[in-house]
């Protein structure tokens, strides 16, 4: 049971709502997909992470104590490959994006932008372009 507060006439009555368990056993919401599945990189994408890391930090001279975040996403857009790479990272306090409509696991350095284009990856804020 929870307490909870609902408003109602007027004025705020307090009322009692019963809290359903979940059960261990795994339900699926929609074909294919998991309600509580594990949210974190599918299987064997961590060493190629960290070898798409590798490639930024060479690329764009990143230093061994700036960050640097690569994820592994689902393309959500209708058209767009199902997944896409984003990788976020920090130079002399600047940060910087970008998107490569490629898996992780088929990302080469020739897929990443030439290194004089860095300041057009400079992260201002704006909504994501694609």
């Amino acid at each position: 049971m929870m307490l909870t507060e609902i408003y109602r006439g007027g004025k705020f009555q307090a009322r009692f709502l019963t809290v359903l368990a979940i059960s261990k056993r795994r339900t699926p919401v929609v074909k294919g997909t998991w309600m509580f599945r594990r949210l974190g990189p599918e299987k064997n994408t961590l060493q190629d992470i960290s070898r798409v890391e590798g490639l930024v930090r060479e690329r764009f001279q990143v230093g061994s104590s700036e960050i640097i975040l690569v994820s592994q996403d689902p393309g959500t857009k209708p058209g767009f490959p199902p997944h896409e790479t984003n990788v976020i990272f920090w130079k002399n306090e600047q940060r910087y994006r970008l998107k490569v409509f490629l898996p992780v696991s088929n990302i080469g350095g020739p897929d990443l932008p030439v290194d004089w284009l860095l300041p057009a990856l400079a992260d201002n804020g704006d909504a994501d372009c694609c």
